[in-house]
């Protein structure tokens, strides 16, 4: 399969086996919703990254599983906190101007059969799904599977914002509300292409997942706007907090390009292996 027609492909694709796989399990009685997220996800991913594997044609590069040095991952997790920082405030803009409107579930008709009653599960299940599994698999479909294919016949600069697109389209239906989950795949699209390392593409949409680990622990920092108020309820974040991210997201990209090089490029996605690191890092 052309790998132009395959990038394209992948994110649909995904998306139709994670939902046929969470109604098998959901029908084969696996108890919490968390859990079968996160076994959905995991399945989903899995063969999509099999039938990546078997179609890729000669000369076209691998994922790229090299870990690259501690330093660039550290820089990379800055500029991940920055963007989840933003991130939470464009969402928040987002609401203000476009309000989501849920349609109200249909009523079930009197004596109608009515499927399993599926509860959300333990919270240890949701941060799992949400905050490990999920980042993993969307930096590795989104970017290491879709970009890379497109890399190979768009310019960078337009699969790096296609791959970051299928991400972001993955976190809402919505497509006002793919801009709070962009920013990350951006900056993670970008290192991935320079060093070709999904581990860097991960590092940068781990932080705007964490959250729930936060939550797990009861480690919220209690910022308004960011995690005090129920999704409903805007509340923009203070000054301080958004003037933050923007240090943060500078401050890795700053060290993330003096590490990689500047630009896009698909040099680093055809095979040639990162600049080795500099001895005053």
């Amino acid at each position: 399969m052309p790998p132009l027609f395959w990038g394209f492909l992948v994110s649909p694709l995904w998306g139709a086996v994670f939902l046929m796989a969470a109604n098998l399990l959901a029908v084969m009685g696996v108890p919490w919703g968390y859990l079968i997220e996160g076994l959905a996800m995991v399945g989903a991913t899995a063969l999509v990254a099999r039938l990546d594997v078997a179609m890729r044609r000669p000369g076209v590069p691998e994922v790229g599983w090299r870990v690259p040095p501690a330093a660039w991952l550290a820089a990379a997790l800055l500029a991940g906190v920055g963007a989840a920082i933003l991130g939470s405030e464009i969402d928040n803009i987002v609401r203000d101007r476009v309000p989501l409107i849920t349609p109200a579930p249909p009523v079930p008709a009197p004596g109608a059969e009515t499927g399993p009653t599926i509860v959300a599960g333990p919270e240890v299940f949701r941060a799992l799904t949400h905050g490990l599994i999920a980042p993993f698999c969307l930096a590795l479909l989104g970017l290491g599977i879709t970009m890379r294919n497109l890399f190979l016949s768009l310019p960078g600069w337009m699969a790096l914002l296609v791959g970051a697109l299928a991400t972001a389209w993955s976190r809402h239906e919505h497509p006002a509300y793919w801009l709070p989950w962009m920013l990350a795949p951006l900056i993670g699209g970008w290192a991935y292409a320079r060093a070709h390392s999904i581990w860097l593409a991960v590092a940068a949409l781990l932080p705007q997942h964490a959250v729930v680990w936060l939550d797990l622990f009861g480690l919220l920092p209690g910022i308004p706007g960011f995690d005090t108020e129920p999704k409903p309820v805007v509340v923009f974040q203070p000054v301080w907090f958004d003037l933050l991210g923007v240090v943060c997201l500078f401050g890795g990209m700053f060290l993330l390009i003096r590490g990689l090089g500047a630009g896009v490029t698909t040099n680093g996605l055809p095979g040639r292996p990162p600049p080795a690191p500099r001895e005053d890092d």
